[in-house]
């Protein structure tokens, strides 16, 4: 049968589609029965507009009813085209189609909006008119504006179009390190370029989406440092000390074994926790006991430090990273208010924080600015007057009352917010705003007086706000909701912790990322038993001349640092050796000294922690590990764990790269000054 199927298999199958082809061909139409293709492209919608779900079946047997496809727009109907005549439905499922047809909610355009799609006007006069209403309704930054500029490559000169993002969001980092690149790139303006990226960076933590980027990247690339440096450090410690441990624990449980059984029954108990499963955490527990167990004196104390650095890394440094993380998605109410705050603001969102609003002030204080930027002057000062009764104002929201109550017509109200608010916080805004509200009171000397004061605290913003005001007499400006206080709400949040443990699972992923008492018990038992097995006797060491070993037990040596007796008898008793063999051999010895000291340097400077151990000060190890670990990880090494929010740019690359070589080189002057400095 196989053999004939592959002899006729192929006729067979032409067959089939010959005589099924026209049945398909026939019961197929390209036009369904509602009048649309089977395809229709999308129509292209408006950001700002979202689509409402469907109500889902009423019947509970009944089976789910397919997603609604995507409303056509006329000019893609079958009855536009021509030779295409689209066949007549009833009218009963005509309405019915409708009914079932997505409607779109559209946000009602504040200001701001209002300007910015003015049809008619060039980029250069969009953009300032768009600026000017900005500044005035406190909106910090257009981000969304600012970023389709820089995104189009046809809204004119990259120069042009990254200047007008600078304006139209001032606090973005991402339109200053454009503005430093086209001006590098098109006018060769290096000291532009360079004051462009200092703005870059001195906005970097004046931009909600920014500062939490950078400040999750830091605390990550923190606990990281924190952690690898102190397991650095212990290994370090734990290799220099490695032949003496492994001898003296042989003779403590096998003696007389061979070296190699010896070392292989350390590294065996080294990594006994790791072939738990407790990963690089199982690794520096047993680095620890090794280290411990070898230490004295203040190197034992630089040891239990280097452990609680990484309990301090697993635990709170990365409960911290996991909360920045977590980003704008730890809290949607916040989420919600700055997309309000930087006009980006979706139906969902402004529901959102309608539901909450009667016990939320971040909720209530976003929806008096939404309903101040859109011109409802009667519900703006409603809820600043809720927020105001409730104790949950600041210097913002009484200067932005303020501004509303002169609007609608309360001078004296005005003012009195104005005096209160600049008792809790003096701002040149806040002065400028009070000098107008004097001057619409008829008070000329106050005014002046006042004025005066704003300008002395920030002249260039007054003078902005003049000019700005110079079409309108009596302007006040708005006042944005503070960064600091939605990323104090974001930090508050437990949404982080989920995030938390993942990351620590991934140094820990056994019991001691668990809880955060697990890694100092075991810690501390592992503490006790390096103590049980390196015992009270006279541990081996080497001759501090030649590097012989000296063991009490197999040479019977006295004294911890004493010389071997070659060395003895070269340095205490040179009448017993021969002058000629003298000298050569401190020839030699001098030699050694001086390469094992090029040695250390190098050493010193290339690896963690090794500079302050060769020269016994563990301290200055410890921290020259953890200093160079975190210079590796700025300079690249998980720089881009957290993903740009399209609000920094190039200006986290650079903050990182100068943070990297600050430390280097931090981690060059300890290893030197630690080398300079060695105790004999």
């Amino acid at each position: 049968m196989a053999a004939w199927f592959r002899r006729h298999g192929a006729w067979l199958v032409l067959a089939m589609v010959l005589a099924l082809g026209p049945l398909y061909a026939a019961g197929e139409s390209p036009v369904p029965a509602d009048g649309a293709p089977a395809s229709p492209p999308s129509a292209p919608l408006n950001p700002r507009e979202v689509r409402a779900t469907p109500a889902p079946a009423a019947a509970s047997g009944a089976p789910p009813a397919a997603a609604p496809t995507a409303a056509v727009p006329p000019s893609v109907t079958p009855a536009a085209q021509p030779g295409i005549v689209a066949p007549a439905a009833p009218a009963q499922s005509q309405t019915s189609a409708a009914e079932a047809a997505p409607q779109i909610a559209r946000v009602p355009p504040t200001e701001v909006d209002q300007v910015w799609l003015t049809p008619g006007l060039g980029i250069l006069e969009r953009v300032r008119r768009t600026r000017a209403a900005a500044r005035e309704l406190g909106v910090a930054g257009f981000d969304a504006a600012a970023r389709a500029l820089l995104a189009d490559d046809d809204a004119g000169a990259p120069l042009l179009r990254a200047q007008s993002a600078v304006d139209l969001a001032p606090t973005l980092p991402l339109a200053w390190a454009a503005l430093a690149k086209a001006r590098w790139r098109q006018e060769s303006d290096a000291p532009g370029a360079a004051r462009a990226l200092f703005s870059a960076l001195r906005h970097l933590d004046r931009h909600l989406e920014a500062s939490l980027w950078w400040r999750a990247t830091a605390l990550h690339g923190l606990a990281l440092a924190l952690f690898f440096g102190a397991l650095a450090y212990l290994a370090v410690a734990s290799l220099l000390v490695a032949p003496r441990a492994a001898h003296d624990l042989g003779d403590r449980i096998v003696p007389g074994a061979p070296e190699f059984a010896r070392a292989l029954l350390l590294g065996a108990l080294v990594l006994l926790p790791a072939a738990l499963g407790e990963g690089l955490a199982g690794v520096g527990l047993g680095l620890f006991g090794v280290a411990f167990a070898c230490g004295r004196g203040r190197a034992k104390l630089v040891h239990l430090g280097a452990a609680a650095v990484l309990w301090l890394a697993l635990q709170p440094v990365l409960r911290q990273a996991g909360a920045a993380m977590a980003g704008l998605g730890a809290d949607p109410v916040v989420a919600a208010a700055w997309a309000v705050e930087t006009e980006a603001a979706s139906v969902g969102e402004l529901s959102r924080l309608e539901r909450v609003a009667d016990h939320d002030p971040i909720a209530e204080r976003a929806l008096a600015v939404r309903a101040r930027r859109t011109g409802n002057l009667a519900e703006a000062d409603e809820r600043y007057a809720r927020l105001l009764a409730q104790g949950a104002a600041d210097a913002v929201v009484e200067n932005n009352a303020a501004n509303v109550r002169l609007a609608l017509g309360d001078t004296a109200g005005a003012i009195a917010l104005y005096e209160h608010a600049l008792g809790r916080e003096t701002s040149a805004a806040l002065l400028f705003n009070l000098s107008n509200a004097q001057g619409a009171a008829i008070h000329p000397d106050q005014q002046e007086s006042t004025l005066i004061r704003a300008q002395a605290i920030d002249a260039e913003m007054v003078g902005e706000l003049t000019d700005l005001g110079g079409a309108r007499l009596g302007l006040v400006v708005d006042l944005p909701i503070p960064v600091g206080l939605l990323r104090q709400r974001l930090a508050a949040s437990d949404a982080g912790e989920g995030v938390a443990a993942d990351l620590r699972a991934e140094l820990a992923p056994g019991r001691l990322g668990h809880g955060p008492l697990h890694l100092p018990i075991a810690l501390g038992a592992v503490a006790i038993l390096a103590g049980l097995l390196a015992g009270r006797g006279e541990p081996t060491h080497w001759c501090p001349s030649c590097g012989v070993r000296r063991c009490p037990r197999c040479d019977g040596s006295a004294g911890e640092r004493s010389l071997c007796e070659a060395c003895t008898r070269l340095l205490k008793r040179p009448e017993t050796a021969d002058p000629s063999l003298r000298a050569e051999r401190i020839a030699e010895l001098r030699s050694r000294e001086k390469w094992r000291e090029r040695g250390a340097r190098v050493v010193g400077t290339l690896v963690p922690g090794a500079a302050g151990l060769l020269a016994r000060r563990p301290l200055s190890g410890l921290l020259g590990a953890i200093v160079l670990c975190a210079a590796i990880i700025a300079a690249g090494v998980g720089r881009d764990v957290v993903p740009d929010p399209l609000a920094v740019g190039v200006t986290g690359r650079l903050a990182f790269s100068i943070a990297a070589a600050l430390l280097f080189l931090s981690h060059v002057g300890v290893s030197m000054w630690a080398l300079s400095h060695r105790r004999d």
